[in-house]
């Protein structure tokens, strides 16, 4: 028992009660280091359950089903300054050119040719490889063979 507490025990017991000191039993360090281990396999777990099937839902990627028919896409995007960024959109078959910029205000600069930023992307998606980190775990994911 704490020293701390002892005195209050001791006061709130009715009178005539003896108070004796209980041992807890600190444990063992096996049972420690299987506890942690534990922990750790279920953390591991978890960490590979978001990223098998968590990031699919946060981060939609292309050809994806979740993005096929989709009235709305990101067809690419600019970073020009930590806070200003440009986006080319695609809603409703249309492209447009948006700004975004330090309060999050975003702007249409221009309404591009569908046909032409169609041809642009297509060259551009032959010419690199994906570069988002999403794009990668999916590439290295399906590159596995299935056993």
């Amino acid at each position: 028992m704490t020293p701390d507490l002892a005195p209050l025990l001791l006061a709130l017991a009715p009178a005539g009660t003896r108070v004796e000191p209980v041992s807890l039993g600190g444990g063992s360090y096996g049972i420690f280091l299987l506890e942690t281990v534990v922990v750790l396999a279920l953390v591991c777990v978890l960490a590979w359950a978001v990223i098998r099937f968590g990031l699919r839902r946060l981060y939609a990627i292309p050809g994806d089903a979740a993005t096929r028919g989709a009235p709305l896409r990101v067809i690419a995007r600019l970073p020009l300054e930590p806070r200003r960024t440009i986006y080319l959109v695609e809603a409703c078959g249309k492209s447009l050119l948006v700004g975004v910029s330090d309060g999050g205000a975003m702007t249409t600069l221009a309404e591009l040719d569908a046909a032409a930023v169609a041809t642009a992307t297509a060259a551009a998606t032959t010419q690199a490889p994906p570069r988002r980190f999403i794009d990668l775990l999916t590439r290295k994911r399906d590159d596995k063979p299935r056993g």
